[in-house]
């Protein structure tokens, strides 16, 4: 899922100075994510058969306090005898459930089918 930002009170795209993303795949947080000067990130989804990945999202490293929950349903596409089959995410809705440094967000595509599109956009 690729992730960009903007600012809430222009709408423009944003560059962070910093940034750190935890998620959770099922067994607890694990850091996925601690950049510099970052205007977008790739997360990885949950590829079980959980229909949510909850995301932990902040600026400093000791303040990883906003926290967004994906929702999806799954499907899985034949690509090919060498690729086998790729999972796609569909029905993708995003709900902020804790505010801190990520104000509000944005919903861009509601299906994650090709990973170089940006899916949400986080507002800061």
């Amino acid at each position: 899922m690729k992730l960009k930002f903007k600012t809430k009170s222009t709408g423009k795209m944003k560059t962070l100075d910093s940034l750190y993303v935890k998620v959770n795949y099922g067994n607890g947080w694990l850091p996925v994510v601690a950049k510099a000067k970052v205007d977008s990130v790739f997360i990885p989804l949950r590829v079980d058969e959980s229909p949510f990945t909850e995301i932990l999202v902040g600026v400093k490293k000791a303040e990883i306090n906003s926290k967004v929950k994906v929702n999806y349903t799954t499907a899985t596409q034949y690509v090919s005898p060498a690729c086998g089959i790729k999972k796609i995410y569909e029905n993708v809705t995003a709900q902020l459930e804790v505010s801190d440094a990520v104000i509000d967000l944005e919903q861009n595509q509601t299906q994650i089918t090709d990973e170089n599109k940006t899916h949400l956009f986080l507002l800061f």
